[in-house]
């Protein structure tokens, strides 16, 4: 042969700096376990650099053959496959390059028979790597391979890289379990991967935001990485570089063109780019944007040839593309062929979609293709599979898409829109046009469910409950009987807000029970079960104010279990239950697993209501404070107030926001961050609340804690014995409780201890059979020292043992705060100081004093929050140094 000799193309190539994949290099380690290890990927996924550090990293003994078009000749193939064997050893190969010099057109059949004699009497083991095995198109090199994997001795294990599957039998080794495949999945980069990648490689230090962001749109690819990474080293405006980053940037755009692209022939160039409109596809879709109708073998062409496709089911009927190759096509296709043919396939393809069923996606298409009206007609005549689904964000998504002028001509539809908008708890900015243009459609507004749907809700949110009942029960008698969203959200409403407004737990709690029948009986539509979910959860709710605890979570992981049968995943309303049920794991101790329900719920929440992201915001942060996690407490709690200025409908959700802020403001003792109360007072004395019995209560209690704060300990015995006693009659158990709580505190602070023990025996077994915890923990040391005495005197071993795990907790608690600013301290705090700087033990000062050592420890706890130390050493050092004790 008389071309001169290329040693790169038998060398292992170098792999340059890389990061640690060794959860592949473990793959790859099995190679003595198979006859032949795949690695088939599209271009750019690291299968070279994986292959030569894996061979680095391990030392092993390897012949690299880099292929080209070029070596589809059989002599040049040859030739070079034995450069590189001989490269492991100079007696590989001596007698087929003899043969090879006397047969100018070898036979690789009868060559691949001496060759593999020559390996195996060399003994050693080795590695032989095809890499750029798609190059080799021959039949006859094929079946070289093939002979080499079929026959290799056990010294001999062969590696195939490549950008398409090789013509194998890859199903029969696959069968037989010797093949071992490295595909797309597995090699692209994991977020940690890329981070290290970026930091190590690149010398790139993203925020972990970024790198989630970059990561999830490159899915891992590692070239798109790399290419992006080279564009941020001099780009000042990251943020900006990530709202533009998509596969029409320069670096993505020429290496797709120039390496993938480029290299198809004009037909599958063509079906790449018509199909590029379709965010999934099968072969009849195909065959209809294509005008084709053989679909089915160019996507079976496309995955073999690793076209950046992705198949989306087992079955390998629906695909879609790597999304940053989706956008390369899609834009290609709006250069090359223009938008208005570019809108024909996207008319094309939302025919088809809705011709097969698939509304939603059939939607989407008609809105590319311009034409809202079918868009508008699709949304009104599907909405209550939205409904049914509780996806009442999406439905407001896919509304807020459809042109104004087009949307306008379906009033039905702007009706709808108002009355879930309204729900939702978007800007009445938004909503009134919309209620307007359904209302002006119809005749008589006064006959429509629909409107009366609307009015009732508006009548809520604006605090007139009398007239939001009246409205509904009007309404319910108009509406169609197959109505079942609408008809389920009235009833609701009629339930909650006779709650809400009259305060009674246990007549609510009567009403909603006996409305289960209605609502757990098969109505034939699914969205019937979204009224079924909410009764569940305000039957869950009204338990907790009962002070029935096991009971609520009961009903919320009905509600849970009954959603998550209606769909595969989880759905959206699934977040109030969520919230809910951690509210109840932190009231019982359980914070981690509080923490990790309330997290899940909010992201569910913000596709459901507005208002119920508020609530779970306020029940993070107080999950959060619990945790003692004070900074992230206050971010939840700013998310809630920014939503609460978004949502203008009603003040209802600024008082909860500022009923959770305040509250835990005064339980940190934070005095500094009150100040901002005019504001508070504001909200307080918003007479639009004033009518709902749950809200006043609500402000009452806050105004207690407020008075307790200030040392105002009669208003505050006076607002508690009007509500206690009206808890008592209604029901409301829960409240009943934490007023006794403030109130045994109250007469603590008074110089009447034992009225206060008196006030906390009486509440405790009940709240021990509840399972209450954080309503005493949260209150800390103060609340401490009366059931550290309590604690001495109770006989009962059950609530002995409930006092002791409570004063654990604030322990452990008040421990974890660490140091504060110091304050003056008490006379019985100055007595323990003075003990401890003449070095009592904590026993000789309960002796001393005539007090138990559990009191003893807390006022020591106490003592060193208030000097700002961590153990008596350093205490009497600074009382000293301060003058507190001489």
């Amino acid at each position: 042969m008389g071309e001169p000799y290329l040693r790169t193309k038998v060398t292992v190539p170098s792999s340059g700096e890389l990061i640690d994949r060794e959860r592949l290099f473990s793959r790859l380690d099995r190679y003595p376990h198979v006859a032949l290890i795949l690695v088939s990927a599209p271009a750019g996924f690291g299968k070279s650099s994986l292959l030569a550090s894996w061979i680095r990293k391990r030392k092993h003994h390897c012949c690299w053959l880099t292929l080209e078009e070029r070596d589809n000749d059989p002599s040049r193939f040859l030739f070079y496959l034995l450069k590189g064997v001989s490269e492991i050893d100079a007696q590989i190969g001596p007698a087929v390059r003899q043969r090879l010099d006397h047969f100018p057109f070898p036979v690789p059949d009868e060559i691949s028979v001496s060759l593999l004699q020559e390996i195996e009497s060399y003994g050693e083991e080795f590695i032989l790597i095809f890499d750029d095995f798609h190059c080799i198109s021959n039949p006859i090199l094929v079946d070289f391979v093939k002979e080499l994997i079929d026959y290799a001795p056990d010294n001999l294990h062969i590696i195939i890289s490549s950008r398409s599957d090789p013509s194998l039998p890859l199903a029969l080794l696959r069968s037989r379990r010797k093949l071992l495949e490295l595909r797309m999945e597995e090699l692209r980069f994991r977020p940690e991967e890329t981070t290290l990648f970026l930091s190590r490689i690149m010398d790139l230090k993203l925020q972990e935001h970024f790198v989630d962001l970059l990561s999830r749109r490159t899915e891992g690819w590692i070239t798109g990485i790399q290419m992006a990474a080279i564009s941020l080293r001099d780009n000042s405006d990251i943020d900006g570089f990530f709202r533009r980053f998509c596969g029409t940037h320069r670096y993505i755009f020429d290496y797709l063109m120039e390496e993938v692209f480029s290299l198809q022939s004009a037909e599958i160039q063509a079906f790449l780019l018509k199909s590029s409109i379709l965010e999934s596809f099968c072969s009849e879709v195909c065959d209809a944007v294509t005008s084709r109708s053989d679909s089915v073998k160019i996507l079976s062409e496309l995955e073999h040839c690793n076209l950046f496709i992705v198949p989306l089911d087992q079955d390998r009927r629906w695909f879609r593309y790597h999304q940053l190759f989706a956008e390369f096509l899609r834009s290609t296709l709006t250069q090359t062929h223009g938008d208005k043919n570019v809108r024909h396939l996207h008319k094309i393809a939302g025919t088809w979609f809705l011709g097969d069923g698939k509304w939603e996606a059939a939607l989407k298409h008609f809105l590319e293709a311009g034409d809202g009206d079918m868009a508008a007609s699709i949304l009104e005549n599907h909405a209550s599979c939205f409904f049914q689904k509780s996806e009442l964000s999406s439905f407001v998504g896919w509304f807020n898409q459809v042109p104004a002028e087009y949307r306008n001509n379906h009033p039905k539809l702007c009706l709808f829109a108002a009355i879930v908008k309204l729900f939702i708890g978007e800007s009445l900015d938004a909503i009134v046009p919309l209620y307007k243009i359904g209302v002006t459609s119809i005749d008589r507004p006064e006959t429509s469910g629909e409107v009366l749907t609307f009015r009732s809700l508006m009548c809520v949110m604006k605090g007139r409950p009398e007239k939001a009942m009246e409205q509904a029960e009007k309404a319910l008698t108009l509406l169609p009987s197959d109505a079942f969203f609408f008809r389920s959200m009235l009833i609701h409403e009629m339930y909650t807000t006779q709650f809400l407004y009259k305060g009674d737990v246990c007549s609510s709690l009567e009403m909603m029970l006996s409305a289960i029948p209605y609502f757990a009986t098969d109505r034939g539509d699914s969205s019937h079960f979204t009224g079924y979910f909410q009764l569940l959860c305000e039957i869950a709710y009204l338990y907790t104010m009962k002070g029935s605890l096991h009971a609520a979570i009961d009903h919320y992981e009905r509600a849970i279990a009954l959603a998550d049968r209606s769909c595969e995943r989880r759905l959206p309303i699934v977040g109030v239950a969520l919230v809910e049920l951690a509210d109840l794991y932190r009231e019982m101790g359980f914070l981690e697993r509080a923490l990790e329900m309330v997290q899940e719920g909010v992201l569910l929440t913000r596709k459901w209501s507005a208002f119920r992201t508020i609530e779970a915001y306020a029940v993070e942060a107080h999950i959060f404070y619990s945790l003692d996690r004070a900074r992230e407490a206050e971010t939840a709690l700013q998310r809630a107030a920014r939503l609460t200025k978004e949502f203008d409908v009603s003040t209802i959700d600024d008082l909860m926001v500022e009923l959770v802020r305040v509250r835990l403001l005064l339980l940190r003792g934070d005095s500094r961050r009150l100040s901002p109360l005019p504001s508070l007072h504001g909200i307080l004395g918003d007479r639009s609340v004033d009518r709902y019995y749950h809200f006043v209560e609500s402000r009452k209690i806050l105004m207690a804690r407020l008075e307790l704060h200030r040392g105002g300990f009669d208003d505050l015995l006076s607002v508690s014995d009007e509500l206690i006693n009206a808890g008592r009659k209604l029901g409301r158990n829960k409240s009943v409780i934490e007023l006794s709580i403030l109130r045994s505190l109250a007469l603590e602070g008074m110089g009447k201890p034992e009225d206060a023990e008196n006030v906390l025996l009486f509440i405790l077994p009940e709240a021990y059979e509840a399972g209450f915890l954080r309503l005493f923990v949260d209150e800390g040391p103060p609340l401490a020292f009366i059931l550290c005495r309590l604690e001495k005197k109770v006989t009962n071993s059950f609530l002995r043992e409930y006092i002791g795990k409570i004063l654990t907790l604030i322990e452990k608690k008040a421990s974890d705060a660490g140091s504060c600013k110091p304050v003056t301290l008490s006379n019985r705090e100055l007595m323990v100081l003075r003990l401890l700087a003449r070095g009592y033990t904590n026993k000789e000062i309960a002796e001393e004093l005539f007090i138990s050592v559990r009191t003893v420890k807390w006022h020591t706890v106490n003592i060193y929050k208030k000097l700002g130390v961590k153990n008596r050493t350093e205490a009497v050092v600074k009382a000293n140094i301060s003058g507190i004790i001489i």
